[in-house]
């Protein structure tokens, strides 16, 4: 599957269609923050983030990790990229997010 553009407007997050199986597009801005977009048409905003290995985490925790923000009606862009910035942040510490 060819890669998709970054989102870099309400009227980006519109046009996104369903597909058969879900799928992400990066927001154009951000490290790591990305709308997923479910076969049922749902659309969240996510992080995702793969933790350093130069943190010693419990054994059996998973370096890789993800951070649901919610729906994109819930957000706008602005806010998404600052909610985005903290979370982000706890999780490339290895703290899980509240």
């Amino acid at each position: 599957m060819a890669r998709r553009a970054p989102i870099s407007s309400n009227a980006g997050i519109t046009q996104l269609k369903p597909e058969e199986k879900e799928y992400k597009v990066a927001v154009q801005g951000t490290n790591c923050l990305y709308v997923k977009v479910t076969p049922q048409g749902k659309k969240l905003y996510v992080t995702y983030v793969t933790v350093s290995r130069t943190l010693n985490l419990p054994k059996g925790t998973p370096r890789q990790r993800s951070y649901t923000h919610g729906p994109v009606d819930h957000f706008t862009l602005s806010a998404i990229k600052k909610a985005h910035g903290d979370i982000y942040s706890q999780l490339k510490e290895g703290i899980t997010p509240k």
